[in-house]
């Protein structure tokens, strides 16, 4: 039976997603071991049959520091994916529902010696059975976890369901948008969010907010799903 994690935003918008199982995880990681050990081999490769002459120094900084930061720079760079996370459909990402920082990712690097190396993975295995949320040490640190994208509820059947009877109304302001306006908003939004287009969700929100006259401190999809959820609690009845 599939563990899920139910994850509610700051702005009170839920998102269920599949955990990552550990044999999906394994996979991801037995990947990214087989493109860092292409790495080394290439590298090794270069140097033999090339004659390239490095310092010692710089001969093992360029052998092994890439494989030492892999993972944090992958995961950084490429919003909670590695390779072989890219590969299995998985991502990192915060409890809180909020794109994981570096400093999550930091933390989760700082102590994957602990969870993966020193305990021949033991001490993870453990902790993501243990949590039931798919949680190693670094993810309990960092409030992280390691979730599917295959499989789960997607960003816009999550949005663009009716709120919670107990929603708290952040912008007054949507009164000023009509039904078009907010088919038109949805229609964006969920074209941009499947094909992941930042930019796009980043301009619809301005020219929403433009059009609502405020100037929200709030992420771009946040500000959406706010003004979303505002807008059909506003015309739901429910208060």
């Amino acid at each position: 039976m599939e563990e899920r994690i139910h994850i509610t935003t700051t702005q009170n918008v839920g998102i269920d997603y599949e955990v990552a199982s550990l044999g999906i995880r394994y996979v991801a990681g037995m990947i990214d071991a087989a493109l860092l050990l292409g790495y080394v081999l290439f590298f090794v490769f270069l140097i033999e049959n090339y004659n390239i002459w490095l310092p010692n120094w710089l001969y093992y900084i360029l052998l092994f520091m890439p494989i030492f930061l892999y993972d944090l720079l992958m995961e950084f760079f490429f919003n909670g994916q590695s390779l072989g996370k890219y590969a299995m459909g998985l991502r990192v990402v915060n409890l809180d529902g909020s794109q994981a920082t570096l400093g999550s990712f930091l933390l989760r690097f700082l102590l994957r010696p602990i969870d993966v190396m020193l305990s021949m993975g033991g001490v993870a295995v453990v902790s993501i059975v243990v949590t039931g949320t798919g949680q190693r040490l670094g993810d309990l640190a960092a409030g992280t976890t390691v979730v599917s994208l295959k499989n789960k509820e997607t960003l816009h059947e999550s949005f663009f369901t009716m709120p919670p009877p107990h929603h708290q109304i952040t912008f007054d302001e949507v009164n000023r948008l009509t039904d078009k306006d907010i088919d038109l908003i949805r229609e964006i939004y969920k074209e941009a969010d499947e094909l992941e287009n930042n930019q796009a969700v980043q301009a619809l929100a301005l020219r929403v907010a433009e059009v609502m006259n405020v100037y929200p401190e709030l992420p771009a999809r946040y500000f959406l799903n706010t003004v979303l959820a505002d807008y059909y609690h506003l015309h739901s009845g429910a208060i």
